[in-house]
């Protein structure tokens, strides 16, 4: 699990289950303000689900 820490950016790399818990562990450990800060600054994301693909 690597964890890195811009002015603007937190990158977390490894495991999915290791992120999850990372990201557990940081909520529980009162740091949720460090994930509020990233979290608000991101763009709304886009999902498309299924596999059809029109030309």
């Amino acid at each position: 699990m690597k964890q890195y820490i811009t002015s603007n950016q937190l990158r977390l790399i490894g495991k999915g289950w290791e992120i999850r818990h990372h990201l557990r562990k940081l909520t529980a450990a009162g740091d949720a303000r460090l994930l509020s800060r990233f979290t608000n600054e991101l763009p709304p994301i886009k999902v498309t689900l299924g596999g059809s693909r029109r030309p």
